[in-house]
C-alpha cells in the first residue's frame, strides 16, 4: 500500500496529458499507410527499375551495337551478338540477354548509351518464382514484365 501512496504521489500527469495530446493531434491527419496490393504508389522519376530496350518511331532497334553498356557493367549482366541487316546502314542485335538476378540496378548502362536504346522503367514488382525467370531475350526486354497472381 505504502508503494502505491509513493507512486500516486511521483506520478507526473502532465506527462500524460502530453501522450494523449500527440495521441489526439495525429488522429485526424491523413494516413501514410499504403493498402499496397489494392493500392499501389507511383515511383520518383529517377526510380530505377527493370532494364527495357527502346524501338525508334519506324518499330526499329535503336541499338546500334555500340557495346558500351557490356564494357561499363560492373556485374557483366548484359551480352550482345550484333547482326547485320539488309537495308539498314546500322549494326542491330540479333540476340541481346540481360540477366536481371545479378543486375545491381546502378544505371550505369543506361548512361553509357549514347542512343538512348536502352532505359530503366518503372517496373518494381520484380518478383519471381523461378530463377530461369530472370533471364531476359530481345523480345522479353521490349514488353512489360507480366503481373503474377498470388493466391494463398
Amino acid at each position: 500500500m505504502k508503494g502505491l501512496v509513493n507512486f500516486i504521489k511521483t506520478f507526473n500527469y502532465k506527462d500524460l496529458i502530453q501522450g494523449a495530446a500527440v495521441t489526439f493531434k495525429h488522429q485526424f491527419k491523413k494516413t501514410v499507410t499504403v493498402q499496397y496490393p489494392k493500392q499501389k504508389l507511383k515511383p520518383f522519376p529517377r526510380f530505377r527499375g527493370r532494364l527495357t530496350l527502346l524501338k525508334d518511331e519506324n518499330g526499329e532497334d535503336k541499338c546500334v551495337c555500340c557495346m558500351a553498356c557490356v564494357r561499363i557493367c560492373p556485374t557483366q549482366v548484359i551480352e550482345i551478338k550484333p547482326g547485320k541487316k539488309e537495308g539498314r546502314k546500322t549494326r542491330y542485335p540479333e540476340e541481346y540477354n540481360f540477366n536481371m538476378d545479378r543486375c545491381i540496378f546502378c544505371g550505369l548502362c543506361v548512361e553509357s548509351c549514347n542512343f538512348g536504346a536502352i532505359k530503366l522503367n518503372d517496373e518494381y514488382e520484380l518478383a519471381q518464382y523461378s530463377r530461369k525467370d530472370f533471364y531476359f531475350n530481345k523480345e522479353k526486354m521490349y514488353v512489360p514484365t507480366p503481373k503474377v497472381e498470388y493466391k494463398k
